[in-house]
């Protein structure tokens, strides 16, 4: 909960979502992987379910979300980590995930040509325009927003200490991937917000995996197999802590009533940081401006969702496809920086759609070719005057 609290202004509707169900099912197929192969010594073709349901995984995932990268990292540093140890067993286990998984992302529309577009979406250069995509500074970690992250950070700290305090040197090397990934898992999120929920996921899971090999192997190495005994215990935990369960379901559902209190769930997505301009497109589909429009890229998603059909739009939040130059030009017209004027002349922009707050809009009301049409407090639309008027 802690982790995924930053999330809650991307889960609702949005392509995250998919990832975070795929990356935490992902990580529980393949922490399962590791724990039993290692516990009972079983090799590939005992897991032939498991690699089957990673490939299927990895199709769902390619094709619903770029996220899928993630699962593709986590088995890379996996595999490094086995071939470290020198666990030949293990490391056949890796391997065999990694190429099922890679495998199975190549089973979109796209093929190959899925590889070809994910450096344009990852390493564009107008992602450092994008908020969600920066570090976080040393204030945020005492925010409402980010706290939560923090504290993760050092509960997970602490356990793995607790884990290795417990288990002695005897257990660093066998879960030296699990401490190399929290690791790498830490900074991940602290250099990008939007994956703070997928730095989390992957903490979590990972310490869980540490308790589960020092219960299973230093503290109890007598006892019978452990998937066994956990799942026996696990069953006995349903049917007789009936009330556990429902504690535990209540507070979920309470949780998810208090977020969808601060964000309704909903199409066009509406939240404390954006309300969509309903009313301002309205009048755009009965005015029906003419010319080029230049639009905010997030008023640009509701005119798409809205009208059909839609006006040529100048930009809107699908960045990649758009391209760099087109993206920091919005932003720099938007931003009112030196030059917008010129930007619009050479877009030919015949009217004018942002938010009513924006340092565009506030240019706007001193500009002498431009006429306001429409104004509210979330939209505020501008016409260019016809030569004639403004002479």
């Amino acid at each position: 909960g802690l982790g995924l609290h930053r999330a809650a202004v991307v889960q609702y509707l949005r392509p995250e979502i998919f990832s975070y169900f795929y990356l935490a099912v992902f990580l529980a197929i393949v922490n399962h992987i590791r724990l039993v192969s290692t516990y009972e010594g079983r090799g590939i073709r005992d897991f032939r379910l498991h690699l089957g349901g990673l490939l299927l995984l990895s199709i769902l995932w390619a094709n619903s979300h770029s996220g899928f990268v993630c699962g593709i990292i986590f088995l890379v540093v996996l595999v490094l980590m086995e071939s470290i140890k020198g666990n030949t067993v293990s490391l056949r286990l890796s391997a065999s995930a990694l190429a099922v998984f890679l495998a199975g992302t190549f089973v979109t529309p796209f093929g190959i040509g899925l590889y070809q577009y994910l450096p344009h979406l990852f390493f564009a250069d107008s992602n450092s325009l994008i908020e969600e995509l920066g570090p976080l500074a040393p204030a945020d970690y005492l925010t409402a927003s980010y706290f939560p992250f923090l504290i993760l950070i050092f509960l997970v700290a602490g356990l793995c200490g607790h884990c290795l305090l417990r288990g002695g040197i005897a257990l660093i090397r066998p879960v030296l991937h699990s401490l190399v990934i929290v690791i790498l898992a830490i900074p991940v999120g602290m250099f990008c917000r939007r994956l703070i929920p997928f730095s989390s996921l992957v903490m979590i899971f990972e310490v869980i995996y540490l308790f589960a090999y020092l219960k299973a192997y230093i503290l109890e190495p007598s006892k019978p197999v452990f998937v066994k005994e956990m799942s026996e215990k696990l069953y006995r935990f349903f049917k007789y802590r009936w009330w556990s369960t429902s504690v535990s379901l209540v507070i979920v559902l309470f949780s998810a009533f208090l977020q969808c209190r601060i964000f309704i769930p909903g199409i066009p997505q509406v939240s404390t940081g954006f309300a969509p301009p309903l009313t301002a497109v309205a009048y755009i589909q009965e005015k029906k401006p003419r010319g080029r429009l230049f639009n905010d890229p997030q008023f640009g998603d509701i005119l798409l969702w809205q009208l059909y059909p839609c006006p040529p739009l100048f930009v809107d939040t699908r960045f990649d496809v758009y391209g760099s130059k087109i993206v920091i030009d919005s932003w720099k017209i938007e931003s009112g920086l030196d030059g917008w004027e010129k930007l619009l002349e050479q877009y030919k922009i015949d009217w004018i759609f942002v938010p009513t707050q924006s340092m565009l809009a506030h240019n706007m009301e001193q500009a002498e070719d431009w006429t306001q049409i429409y104004k509210d407090g979330l939209a505020v639309i501008y016409e260019r005057r016809a030569a004639e008027a403004v002479e």
